[in-house]
């Protein structure tokens, strides 16, 4: 699977600063193989969210990333494939 250089610096962008060590890099290669239009445009959002200030706890509260894109002019992370509780692991 070939990325753009553009998303491949913003890749280990996030990657230096969430601290991903081997494990989480490996992850995130076998997600972009499995799934490369899902999680190009994943990533490419997340990216532009962290560097819009997107942090995952606000203090004590959690911030949903789809929240926070869509208070910030973001397009949706998850393409409207899933709802916030999907991806919390909340739903029923």
């Amino acid at each position: 699977m070939k990325i753009s250089a553009e998303l491949a610096d913003g890749l280990r962008w996030l990657a230096d600063i969430e601290e991903w060590g081997p494990e989480d890099k490996a992850e995130a290669k076998r997600c972009l193989k499995a799934d490369p239009g899902f999680f190009c445009h994943f990533f490419a959002v997340w990216i532009e969210a962290k560097r819009k200030g997107y942090k995952f706890f606000d203090g004590t509260r959690y911030v949903r990333l789809a929240g926070f894109c869509a208070e910030n002019g973001l397009p949706d992370p998850y393409q409207g494939q899933f709802t916030d509780a999907q991806v919390d692991g909340d739903a029923a």
